[in-house]
């Protein structure tokens, strides 16, 4: 159960607490910034019921065997490996997104 407690800990220690504080100063931090946090936070706590399904299902297997199956391990991870890069490349493309405007700003300013 590793995996799901580092998820948890991911969630507790991470997701959550900045979900908390969006929710505290809304006006603190942009709506783009709060969506991607808020799907973070939903997607980090639907692999971790997930991961526990999965996990669950393998103790029968445990009590026969005395080999995990990597192959769960595995599926989780690379779950978690598509959670982070999607929330990081949301990130990478605002942030393109509002330097592109940014220019686009000044470049009309200092025309004028």
């Amino acid at each position: 159960m590793a995996f799901s407690s580092a998820i948890e800990r991911l969630n507790k220690n991470v997701a959550q607490p900045l979900k908390e504080s969006i929710e505290k100063q809304p006006d603190f931090i942009d709506d783009d910034i709060q969506k991607r946090l808020e799907l973070l936070a939903d997607d980090l706590a639907g692999l971790n019921i997930r991961a526990d399904s999965m996990l669950s299902r393998e103790k029968p297997k445990k009590f026969f065997s005395s080999q995990d199956d990597p192959g769960v391990i595995q599926e989780l991870n690379r779950e978690l490996d598509r959670i982070v890069m999607a929330f990081t490349g949301r990130g990478s493309i605002s942030a393109e997104m509002e330097a592109r405007a940014a220019r686009r700003f000044g470049d009309t300013n200092t025309r004028n």
